[in-house]
């Protein structure tokens, strides 16, 4: 780590050794600070939504660093990677909020599904660049432009006019409302520094307890929040709606890095998670990387959960 860091006293280990069930975590001090996040008058509910979702993965002024161990997954063996502090939303972004920010709902499932909230239900039919302008517009509303963590350029329109295609540049410096990494993904759904590493699925061993998969969905999305969350409080990490993260799909390797970004250029995105039509053990464990979506496609499986740097300047 940069000599900058100082360790804490404070040293977390998933398990008496750092076997292939459990990751060893350690967390070290980082003197910057978070900036605080503005609030305007624009969209009062859009402001109590972030307030109820939002959970602070590694905490300010501290970097939590994993020594991977598994064959699977972002944190292979080998392969030691600090975490820089950040905040994600304990919900896929709803139906609700997504038309609060975007004025628009694009989802296929807008009906009554019996005494769900039809507005809780995740939004869905939304492509990479859909979510990367979600992230925008947020920031824009509660935050200043200048926050905006996604810098967009050279946009091509389809028939539908959704983008196509786009030049986009992350800034993980800015303070902005964003799609997670890969790997903080994955390390929000083990649960963080708070255990459960040693399970498949997000927040336990058994699929039906913590998600909606073929098995037991109806071939519907749900009202998010319903089963059990993680070690964290996170919900719908596996199952429900597969959810876009910001990295292109690559192979990985056994390296030391901070806050890897995957590869510069590529063809597919990441998404995680697996969705409410996905075989329950086969996609919906924390490991599996889906590596085969262009960020234009789009379909009613596809939905996203924004999280945002903590420790900005």
């Amino acid at each position: 780590m940069k000599n900058s860091l100082k360790k804490l006293f404070l040293l977390l280990v998933f398990g008496i050794a750092c076997t292939s069930a459990f990751a060893q975590v350690k967390m070290y001090e980082n003197n910057r600070r978070p900036k605080t996040v503005k609030t305007n008058t624009r969209q009062n509910k859009i402001l109590d939504i972030l307030e109820e979702a939002e959970v602070q993965v590694v905490p300010d002024g501290q970097i939590a660093v994993v020594d991977g161990t598994y064959k699977k997954g972002v944190f292979i063996k080998g392969r030691e990677i600090g975490i820089s502090p950040y905040i994600i939303s304990r919900y896929e972004v709803t139906q609700e909020f997504y038309q609060l920010v975007m004025n628009t709902n694009p989802s296929r499932f807008k009906t009554e599904n019996g005494n769900e909230n039809i507005e809780r239900r995740p939004v869905e039919n939304v492509n990479w660049y859909d979510a990367i302008v979600f992230c925008n517009e947020l920031t824009k509303i509660v935050m200043d432009e200048s926050d905006c963590v996604y810098t967009i350029s050279n946009i091509k329109y389809d028939g539908a006019k959704k983008i196509e295609s786009a030049d986009v540049v992350c800034d993980l410096n800015k303070a902005g409302f964003r799609l997670p990494t890969d790997v903080e993904w994955e390390f929000a759904a083990r649960g963080g520094i708070g255990g459960g590493w040693d399970f498949p699925y997000a927040g336990g061993d058994k699929p039906s307890k913590v998600s909606f998969s073929q098995q037991n969905s109806g071939d519907v999305t749900h009202q998010v929040g319903l089963k059990e969350p993680n070690a964290i409080g996170l919900y719908d990490m596996s199952g429900n709606v597969s959810e876009w993260c910001w990295d292109w799909y690559g192979t990985l390797h056994a390296e030391t890095v901070d806050n890897p970004m995957g590869p510069d250029k590529g063809t597919y995105r990441v998404a995680r998670g697996g969705n409410f039509s996905t075989d329950a053990f086969t996609r919906l464990e924390v490991t599996y990387r889906t590596n085969n979506l262009m960020p234009n496609f789009v379909n009613d499986h596809l939905g996203f959960r924004i999280c945002r740097s903590a420790d900005t300047e």
